[in-house]
């Protein structure tokens, strides 16, 4: 059955909900009116009689009903007082409720019923009613419900009692036209009105409803587009409801997972991820929902995906987050990365087997240049063996020289893709202090003044200590090239403002750098040492901290100095 449109739904429920409430407020305010034209004509018709009958009788007068000769003389006092245009009928009730005068003989001697509006009159209150009263005369010209019956109290002092009640029947006809009048106006002024509102409206309605129309036609335009775009799309689009469930599933994810549409909606997304991941996903997914915090969002992160075959492959993940309570959606944009994975690998592989003769030629240089210097140390003391001031200090170049080819060579073993670093808790400040020691007694670090700035109750770090030891070994040794004689060489330890990571600060460090080539020093081969170094140093450092989970960075201090900043994750 085809539905009706909005707008004409909207005008029939309207029309008829207005038509409705229309007759009710037309009803009250016709009703009120009424009210307030009788209850008007009854105080001012009441008011007007009470002042007539008592400045023109008196008390004596309400008495005993009246016969013969004191019925005709009450009759033409009541007559001369005339009481207002329309009187039909006059009854006079004394305090017993008698009638003791009636333009109606027949009427004279007898007693009220019980009558509200009569007993109203008596309690000093002028009451009235449209009606025709069982005692008023059937005389010609009387319309039955064209009668206003007034009961007006008589005091002959205005705070005295009362004496008796008139009650005046008036012919009502202009009351009534009057009345009627007035319902004619109501009437119209609701019809107008209400009339008025259902346009003003049915407008707003109509207004809306075209806008309504057009949104929905530009809503189903951009959900068409939508679909277009996730269905085109080169990256996989997933997302999931609170329940985990997969409720979107583009075709590049089916592509990328080697699942039908079909076989993954509805179902939960942890059949997408091997299966020692899962447990892990429910607990995170839960603890989101719970709290609304997680450290994946924002970012891309690189994860391990299952294929349907139960392959796994490498894929970049990013997540956004929208919608409430039932609209609530986790949105996962899924890259599949295998091939610039391999490609990648290729690279280094390549970069490395380039690099390769530049390393061993450099390493050559070095090797050459210290032999050649330890060579010409042991002809001197050949000549002269028995200088001991000779001796000692060919002993300490020896040892500055042994100490240079145990590091270019302690850097090229770690390049050594075969070795699998050995986790275990480090001490790093028991750690720098051996370090800065031996290099102290084999002359590297001679010459310089050294400042340790150690911070206290600093948690341990979790690595290979052999690597981080050269790490240390390689800062230190570089500072004592780029700094003059009698510097002294900062050693400090923090905790990092995220409480996180354990900071080594070497103040001095690429003290020669200049401020261009911060983002290049942590590349192969570079050096601002000339023929001294093979420029792996801070190469093997950036390698070693990224091993570890770490990171580095060149600042400079409040004094100048160039820091070389380190930091490794703490152990908890």
């Amino acid at each position: 059955m085809r539905r009706w449109p909005l707008i004409l739904r909207f005008s029939v429920l309207c029309l008829v909900a207005l038509a409705a409430f229309g007759v009710v407020l037309g009803y009250v305010l016709t009703s009120a009116l009424e009210h307030n034209a009788i209850t008007r004509s009854c105080e001012t018709t009441a008011a007007f009689v009470s002042e007539r009958i008592a400045l023109g009788l008196a008390a004596a007068d309400f008495d005993d009903p009246k016969h013969g000769a004191d019925y005709d003389e009450l009759d033409e006092k009541v007559r001369q007082l005339y009481l207002g245009p329309g009187v039909e009928g006059i009854r006079i009730w004394n305090t017993a409720r008698v009638i003791v005068w009636s333009d109606d003989k027949a009427l004279v001697g007898r007693r009220c019923p019980d009558d509200a509006a009569l007993a109203k009159a008596f309690l000093g209150e002028a009451s009235a009613r449209i009606d025709r009263s069982e005692y008023a005369p059937d005389a010609p010209g009387h319309r039955p419900g064209k009668v206003l019956e007034v009961y007006a109290p008589v005091k002959l002092d205005p705070d005295g009692e009362v004496l008796a009640v008139v009650a005046i029947d008036r012919n009502a006809d202009a009351l009534h036209e009057d009345i009627a009048r007035l319902n004619r106006i109501v009437w119209c002024a609701v019809v107008l009105g209400f009339g008025l509102l259902y346009a003003a409206l049915y407008g707003t309605v109509r207004r809306g409803s075209m806008h309504i129309r057009g949104q929905a036609r530009y809503l189903a335009q951009s959900a068409e587009q939508y679909r277009g775009l996730v269905a085109a799309a080169q990256d996989g689009i997933i997302s999931i409801d609170r329940k985990g469930n997969l409720i979107l599933f583009n075709n590049a994810a089916a592509r990328m997972f080697g699942y039908d549409r079909r076989e993954v909606i509805a179902q939960s997304v942890s059949m997408l991820m091997p299966r020692e991941h899962r447990d892990k996903h429910v607990a995170g997914f839960r603890r989101f929902l719970e709290t609304g915090e997680s450290n994946l969002l924002d970012r891309t992160i690189e994860l391990e995906g299952l294929r349907k075959n139960g392959e796994r492959f490498p894929m970049e993940l990013s997540l956004s987050v929208s919608g409430e309570n039932e609209s609530f959606l986790v949105t996962g944009f899924v890259r599949d990365v295998s091939e610039s994975k391999l490609m990648q690998q290729r690279l280094i592989q390549t970069e490395k087997q380039a690099s390769v003769s530049t390393v061993a030629g450099s390493f050559a240089h070095v090797l050459g240049r210290s032999i050649t210097s330890m060579m010409g140390l042991a002809g001197l003391l050949m000549k002269d063996p028995g200088d001991s001031g000779l001796a000692e200090q060919c002993a300490r170049e020896f040892g500055q020289q042994a100490e240079r080819l145990k590091l270019h060579a302690d850097n090229l073993l770690a390049l050594d893709d075969q070795y699998h670093p050995e986790a275990r808790l480090v001490d790093v400040g028991q750690l720098i202090d051996r370090v800065t020691r031996t290099l102290y007694i084999r002359g590297v670090l001679r010459m310089y003044s050294i400042v340790k700035d150690y911070a206290e109750d600093l948690p341990q770090v979790r690595g290979d200590e052999a690597l981080i030891e050269q790490v240390i070994r390689n800062l230190e040794i570089s500072a004592s090239h780029g700094m003059a004689d009698d510097a002294a060489l900062t050693l400090k330890t923090q905790l990092s403002k995220d409480g996180t990571h354990v900071e080594i600060l070497i103040s001095g460090v690429g003290g020669g750098i200049p401020g261009d080539a911060h983002d290049r020093i942590f590349l192969p081969s570079f050096t601002t040492e000339g023929g001294d170094s093979t420029g792996l140093g801070m190469y093997i450092v950036k390698r070693v901290i990224e091993q570890h989970h770490g990171y580095t960075r060149v600042d400079t201090s409040d004094t100048g100095d160039k820091v070389m900043i380190v930091g490794l994750p703490a152990a908890s």
